[in-house]
């Protein structure tokens, strides 16, 4: 009887969050916002490589904040990073978010393979859309590019506390 029930629970949140993403995932108009750094753009990313067992978890804010999580924290998808990224950057994302046409596009969830997972939502405004991108994409890849970079500089402080190597004597 317990597993009857096991089934059907699972079953049920199965059903539930196909239906989650499914109401997220119609077409968002892009924002413009000539102040922000994404012309207005939000999103999250969590990345999951499940074969080697290494997650990202990203949320950037329209403002330019972004903050970050890895390993288990990711897998939580929690964050345990704080920073911003340039405008630069900012400007790159959105060309690569337009380029994929992640918010317009009737359908931008893939599935060509098992790994990597990407969870992608992106917010404009009070819209978002959430869709799952399965299997190698170039698009994603770049914006974890960009923004792992980005998240990179949560290193900094501690490499500027470091000695140069200098010239060494043998």
């Amino acid at each position: 009887m317990k597993y009857v029930a096991r089934i059907a629970l699972c079953a049920t949140l199965v059903v539930v969050s196909v239906a989650l993403t499914a109401c997220g995932s119609t077409p968002i108009v892009p924002p413009h916002d000539e102040d922000s750094s994404t012309d207005g753009l939000s999103l999250r990313l969590w990345y999951a490589r499940v074969d080697t067992r290494q997650y990202d978890y990203f949320q950037l804010r329209a403002d330019g904040s972004l903050s970050y999580g890895g390993g288990l924290t990711a897998f939580n998808r929690q964050s345990e990073w704080t920073g911003r990224i340039t405008a630069e950057e900012g400007f790159r994302l959105r060309k690569l978010v337009d380029a994929a046409k992640w918010m317009t596009a009737a359908d931008p969830a893939l599935h060509t393979a098992e790994t990597p997972v990407a969870e992608v939502v992106l917010i404009s405004g009070k819209s978002e859309r959430a869709f799952t991108i399965q299997g190698p994409n170039e698009y994603v890849l770049q914006v974890v590019e960009v923004l792992s970079k980005a998240a990179a500089r949560r290193f900094d402080r501690f490499m500027q506390r470091l000695p140069d190597a200098g010239t060494q004597t043998r």
